[in-house]
């Protein structure tokens, strides 16, 4: 079967989702102008020729600006090549038309999620579980990583409730309780004996020691203390000023602060004092990336993604 053939067939399965917008008032010629370059825009993606894919869906939308179809391609193939300001465009040109398109809430949700930007992932997975209240595991999913154990349990309860909890739910829920449970392993992990704040804070005022400043900041951070992890790690910065601990620290409470431009300071200077460890050198460029797709700089977002993503590879 060639390609005209395949094309065809394409057509009559898609032509309620990407013909019936805006179509109607293309003439003959350009409509088989458009047909040409969007199928070629499809066939260029499928084979992971993004580029040329890219350019294809662009000429088709030059042809019709109007037509949903192109705009939903072009957000796929954007978020494809890493360019996520330019799919989160599409996505929303798109959503202007029909709000509450179950396919590309998902995808711009998961446009979001590929930023770290898990805020507004939720928001939008939010719109898809009032369209269709049983699709919850994204959205628990989502609230894990965005340390929100609490809101992950309560969501998994109304789904047991409601009896549409599915396997994937109940592993999920098993992964929070045991996340939410005393653990003295993970105490002992930082070296903690004492079993509060206000314990590791008496410590640090005796000792003074940087031990002691990072087995207070990694506890507040475990308990999403965020206010008081900024104060306790400046402060600890202000004795050890060439830990990057710390600075990884103070950067994480500050992008949770949504202090994102003196996140990206903090952090910056505190990658710089990282030496041969590969790990937390991906933990800074995953909050770097973070706080750049926060404020909605796509490009450098995508710079310490791709970085991250470098490293871990190597590991």
């Amino acid at each position: 079967m060639n390609w005209n053939k395949i094309t065809g067939i394409l057509v009559c399965i898609l032509m309620g989702f990407s013909f019936s917008y805006g179509q109607t008032s293309l003439s003959e010629p350009k409509y088989r102008e458009f047909h040409e370059y969007f199928f070629t825009g499809l066939k260029e993606k499928g084979i992971g020729n993004y580029k040329k894919a890219l350019h294809s869906f662009e000429k088709a939308h030059q042809i019709d600006g109007q037509d949903l179809g192109t705009l939903f391609e072009l957000s796929k193939v954007q978020a494809l090549l890493l360019d996520f300001n330019d799919a989160t465009h599409f996505a929303l040109l798109f959503l202007d038309n029909e709000p509450e398109n179950q396919f590309v809430l998902a995808h711009l949700a998961t446009v979001y999620t590929k930023q770290y930007r898990y805020d507004d992932a939720i928001k939008t997975r939010k719109k898809i579980l009032k369209i269709a209240p049983k699709q919850v595991d994204e959205l628990i999913l989502l609230y894990l990583k965005n340390k929100e154990k609490e809101k992950a349990l309560k969501l998994i309860k109304k789904a047991e409730d409601n009896a549409y909890a599915t396997l994937r739910t109940i592993s999920l829920k098993k992964y929070v309780l045991k996340r939410l449970a005393p653990k003295k392993k993970m105490m002992d992990k930082v070296n903690v004996r004492a079993k509060n704040r206000k314990d590791l804070k008496a410590s640090v005022r005796q000792e003074g020691s940087y031990k002691s400043y990072l087995n207070l900041v990694k506890y507040e951070e475990r308990l999403q203390l965020y206010k008081q992890l900024l104060e306790d790690a400046s402060e600890g910065l202000e004795l050890y000023p060439s830990q990057s601990q710390l600075y990884l620290s103070k950067g994480i409470a500050l992008n949770k602060l949504e202090k994102f431009n003196l996140a990206i300071e903090t952090l910056l200077i505190g990658v710089d004092f990282v030496i041969e460890n590969p790990q937390l050198e991906a933990k800074f460029y995953h909050q770097l990336a973070v706080s750049y797709g926060e404020l909605n700089q796509s490009s450098q977002a995508k710079k310490f993604v791709e970085k991250r993503l470098k490293l871990l590879k190597k590991e």
